[in-house]
């Protein structure tokens, strides 16, 4: 009740605390205040009702702040995330709201806005991980629902490298993966690897596709701060779907998408420091030609090839010229080499678009030393830029539009001649047999003996290589949510266009060599003669530009919903692919696949799984009639971790899941041969004689190659 005393202000006061309060009459002198409760009530209301600026903080169970939790209000679009110490602040419509916060690894929560202004909450970590999202073939699906060998990896993990190949860090992160590193060299330090081993034909394409977005590609053409998830297909029941490019296992990486919130912005830098897990140890010039004259003696030689008095010279150093002592990896090579990697990622959006951006740099040195006095550069060194922009717009409530674009420049210089030249160089050359070069009235004279090579001159005077690469990756895509004919039912259509490109410079010369020094004149002075002549400037050649490009469809037809304790999930698409290598103008006949896949997927209250795969997918590589194959797939799975029997062991027993399967996969590829199904003629250019006294001669012969085998498929 408002008493009479109450100035005006108060009234209104109270007329706030009823609303709020819930009383629905007020009454001021005795009267019924039909006044305010035709205007003043409504607009109060309105006031008290709508626009209302929520805030608070999100931590763990631990009380620690969570940064990138998304808050949307549930049945609708609008919604923010947590920023770097877990505050966030929305603005809804109604005090009926209901906000919903998920993270991943955590449980999703609910929480009615009410009368409430500051909401803080402390999220808990999902025990079972039961209902975490997983990347499975052209789609995803619930872990609990996952009767499939599928194992994922944290991003993380992967950026916890020193190398450019994303690859090298597979190994030890994914069980069943094997991985082997044959190089170090920057540029071609990427792993070799396979899923549970070597599944194909030796050398006919054993390693396991990678799927970048859905969209075949390589996988160390990518920087680890561009992942947002990495799934490993390991049997036929994940692979099956893909048929004729399955049986090696499938990697599925998804890049990062934007969410919903304002603009967060992540910066990364590290400095790291290589070395050589071991370079081989050398003995020096006195201890070489010690061996050298026991083993003459063990040949039954009477005389040393080496007197005592010359190993002295080496022992003492008189006289470095003519006695050397030259460890040839020590000199060619620098005891560590350094690496650099930057990233920066911006992310965010609203209801309509939604938006993630990432670059990196990584920048690496290789081992071999350079001669600094020269006006060029021969060490190794790489840079790398990449970039990649992935936007999502709702052009209207039901249909999504995607567009990704990404790529790389990856510029390289290095010796004129290979690493393995040079190592070889290093391991054959001995010690003893002349230094790395002579320096006389501040000239240089670089020596060799016949046969050999001098490893400094390999290394430092050969010139240098330049190298250039790039790619551009798109990608398209249209969904269309068909709920006005059935919940649950989507469409969507995705096109790509890569293209990668390939070319390389080298300039190159040869100094002028001499023979080693064996005495000096009669001032001191080393007696040298020329061995070979050179040439003082740096030739030019042009590498054979190198380069593919690919360009893949595809249309499906995706279908979730419950019912209940039932959960159903169906899939059907149809895609192709048409990757084709060209080098220079020369075209190589392009590779080519086509086909249909399907999922149909069945779930009983998160406990009983049954699901079939299936793959109707071909290749070129065949004959006409041969080149379809139908791969199928069926696994069965059971949690019996989720009956209500086992509640009480939940502590002991996270998940206790019991699953089968069975499926075909296939494989288009055969070491260098492509359709097989035709014999081939070959070429030899070492040419032939014929006629009566052999008076013709031909060129080239011709004979017969490969035997064709028709029904190949």
């Amino acid at each position: 009740m408002i008493k009479n005393e109450l100035n005006q202000k108060l009234q209104l006061t109270c007329i706030v605390c009823a609303l709020l309060s819930g009383t629905n009459y007020l009454h001021a002198n005795g009267k019924w205040l039909d006044r305010h409760e035709k205007e003043i009530i409504p607009t109060v209301k309105k006031l008290t009702e709508e626009g209302i600026h929520i805030n608070g903080t999100v931590r763990d169970s631990q009380g620690e702040p969570l940064s990138g939790v998304n808050i949307v209000i549930k049945g609708q679009t609008i919604g923010t995330t947590t920023d770097i110490d877990g505050n966030y602040f929305l603005e809804v419509p109604s005090r009926s709201s209901i906000l919903v916060f998920t993270y991943i690894g955590f449980e999703e929560q609910e929480i009615v806005v009410g009368n409430q202004i500051n909401i803080n909450l402390n999220m808990h970590e999902i025990s079972t991980g039961l209902n975490e999202v997983v990347v499975v073939g052209y789609g995803s699906q619930k872990r609990a629902s996952i009767v499939g060998s599928i194992t994922t990896i944290e991003p993380q993990v992967l950026s916890q490298g020193t190398t450019r190949a994303l690859s090298n860090n597979l190994a030890g992160n994914v069980a069943g993966v094997i991985a082997v590193q044959r190089s170090g060299e920057p540029g071609a330090d990427g792993s070799n690897f396979w899923i549970r081993g070597i599944s194909s034909f030796q050398g006919a394409g054993t390693s396991p596709l990678v799927l970048v977005d859905g969209i075949e590609r390589t996988l160390d053409d990518l920087n680890p701060a561009e992942i947002e998830s990495f799934s490993v297909l390991k049997d036929a029941s994940a692979s099956a779907v893909y048929g004729v490019r399955g049986a090696n296992g499938v990697i599925l990486v998804q890049t990062k998408r934007g969410k919903l919130g304002k603009p967060t912005v992540n910066v990364h830098f590290e400095q790291s420091f290589t070395q050589p897990t071991k370079l081989p140890q050398y003995i020096g010039s006195a201890e070489y030609l010690t061996l050298l004259n026991e083993i003459a003696k063990d040949n039954g030689q009477q005389q040393s090839p080496y007197s005592q008095e010359t190993i002295d010279h080496y022992i003492n150093r008189t006289d470095p010229d003519l006695y050397p002592d030259v460890n040839w990896m020590d000199l060619i090579t620098k005891d560590f080499a350094m690496n650099q990697r930057a990233d920066i990622t911006v992310n965010g959006g609203s209801d309509i678009l939604r938006y993630a951006v990432v670059g990196s740099y990584y920048g690496e040195q290789g081992i071999f030393e350079r001669d600094k006095s020269q006006s060029w550069n021969s060490g190794t060194h790489l840079n790398k830029f990449n970039l990649r922009s992935n936007v999502d717009i709702n052009i209207t409530k039901t249909t999504q539009l995607t567009v990704s674009v990404g790529g790389y420049l990856q510029e390289m210089n290095k010796m004129a001649i290979s690493s393995d030249d040079a190592f070889s160089g290093a391991f054959e050359t001995p010690p003893f047999i002349h230094p790395a070069y002579y320096k006389e009235d501040d000239n240089i004279y670089f020596p060799v003996v016949n046969q050999r090579v001098n490893p400094y001159v390999q290394v430092t005077q050969k010139g240098y290589a330049t190298t250039s690469q790039s790619k551009i990756e798109s990608l398209f895509a249209l969904e269309q949510d068909l709920k006005f004919i059935t919940p649950g039912l989507k469409i969507k259509g995705i096109f790509s266009f890569d293209r990668y490109s390939w070319s390389g410079v080298t300039r190159s010369k040869t100094p002028d060599l001499y023979q080693p020094a064996t005495q000096r004149d009669e001032n001191g002075n080393l007696i040298l003669n020329i061995s070979s002549y050179g040439q003082q400037f740096l030739s030019t050649s042009e590498n054979n530009d190198w380069g593919n490009k690919a360009t893949y469809v595809e249309l499906n037809l995706n279908y979730e919903r419950t019912f209940g304790k039932h959960q159903v999930e169906g899939l059907f698409l149809y895609n192709q692919r048409d990757y084709q290598q060209f080098e220079e103008s020369y075209d190589i006949v392009p590779y080519r696949r086509m086909g249909i896949a399907g999922r149909a997927s069945y779930t009983y209250d998160n406990r009983y799984i049954a699901e079939f795969n299936f793959g109707y997918n071909g290749s070129e590589n065949f004959a006409k009639g041969y080149r379809f194959g139908f791969f199928p797939s069926v696994a069965i799975g059971y949690l019996l971790s989720e009956e209500k029997f086992m509640e009480p062991y939940k502590d002991t027993f996270s998940k206790i899941k019991f699953r089968g399967s069975f499926g075909l996969t296939g494989n288009d590829q055969l070491d260098g041969r492509r359709f097989a199904y035709q014999t081939t003629l070959g070429e030899d250019g070492t040419g032939y004689d014929w006629g009566t006294n052999g008076q013709y001669y031909h060129r080239n012969s011709r004979f017969e190659g490969d035997f064709g085998i028709p029904n190949l498929t």
